[in-house]
């Protein structure tokens, strides 16, 4: 069994609410904390940091976050949506929810004449934070 703090920004919501099991077979609280997060608007990248209560591998992190996005989603458009169901304007706005816990979704659609397949991966947000001595650049000896 995982839980799952819920830290935003300054303020530590201690968020531990009855475990579900995930389609993987994680027992997890991520599902409770992704209705939480949905139900305001999206906040900033990486202002919102989710922390377990132990150490896990790269495996867990990755289906964390896919728990986290399919609930986001089922949340936002409904039980019953897939990510088939979504156009271009629901994915930023799910990837806009993504981004606040600190991670980027990327998404590709394969067409061909008798299906099209969707792939979603994700990554650490990376932001590019500008250097705050960038002024005195100017002043420097060359």
């Amino acid at each position: 069994m995982i839980y799952i703090y819920l830290y935003i920004t300054k303020n530590i919501i201690m968020f531990k609410p009855d475990t579900i099991m995930c389609d993987d077979g994680l027992e997890t609280n991520i599902s409770e904390i992704a209705k939480q997060i949905c139900s305001d608007s999206p906040k900033l990248p990486c202002s919102i940091q989710l922390v377990m209560d132990h150490e896990a591998d790269s495996s867990i992190e990755f289906d964390l976050v896919k728990d986290f996005t399919l609930s986001c989603m089922r949340n936002l458009f409904g039980q019953n949506s897939t990510p088939c169901d979504l156009n271009e304007t629901q994915f930023e706005r799910l990837n806009q929810y993504v981004k606040s816990i600190g991670y980027n979704m990327n998404v590709s659609k394969e067409e061909n004449e008798t299906s099209f397949t969707f792939k979603i991966s994700f990554e650490r947000y990376q932001s590019v934070k500008p250097n705050p001595f960038e002024h005195l650049r100017n002043y420097m000896a060359h």
